[in-house]
């Protein structure tokens, strides 16, 4: 994107608040994990369940790639007691929040140490629900020098679901924003 992917701007919106709204009614808290700035300023919850509590949490591994983002949201998550943390790339605008819930809800029916979606036969990590019991397991792929959640993955009883149309759009690139905005 040429800079801080969270800060780029669709439809006059930055990324991360896209992002931010769609997950707001099933967060609380709601942590934006990673950048090298608190990126709070940028997010506005339309529609707030209540008080949602927005903070921004440093990435313990910068420049270490997806798994150490990972990670540290499930460290950040610890203090709540969570037994189930959801992790959500910055650039997955019109997330269905109904996926995620079901991501939840499969999650806590199965146990699974991760439930991820299924999209034209690809798991799509950068949307997961992650059983806070695998993150020994995950701290231990890092520490061997993996950094893809996909090859991590590869180490847990994962849930998979397949999402009824379409889940979310991921722009990757100025073109995807540009074609994205075309749409819009």
């Amino acid at each position: 994107m040429g800079g801080d992917k969270a800060q780029t701007l669709v439809a006059g919106q930055p990324l991360i608040a896209h992002v931010a709204n769609a997950v707001g009614p099933l967060a609380n808290p709601l942590l934006l994990v990673g950048g090298t700035t608190d990126l709070v300023d940028l997010v506005d919850l339309v529609d707030p369940p209540g008080q949602v509590l927005v903070e921004w949490v440093p990435d313990e591994h910068p420049g270490h790639g997806p798994l150490g983002g990972v990670l540290t949201a499930l460290h950040a998550t610890s203090a709540t007691h969570a037994d189930f943390v959801a992790t959500v790339a910055c650039d997955l605008v019109h997330l269905d929040t109904g996926l995620l819930a079901q991501l939840l809800g499969a999650a806590r029916a199965t146990n699974a140490d991760v439930s991820v979606p299924l999209v034209e036969g690809h798991r799509q990590w950068h949307l997961a629900v992650w059983n806070r019991q695998s993150t020994a397991t995950l701290e231990r792929a890092f520490e061997r020098g993996v950094r893809s959640i996909y090859r991590a993955g590869l180490e847990l009883r994962e849930t998979v679901l397949v999402p009824s149309g379409p889940a979310f759009v991921d722009l990757d690139t100025p073109d995807d924003v540009a074609a994205f905005e075309r749409l819009t």
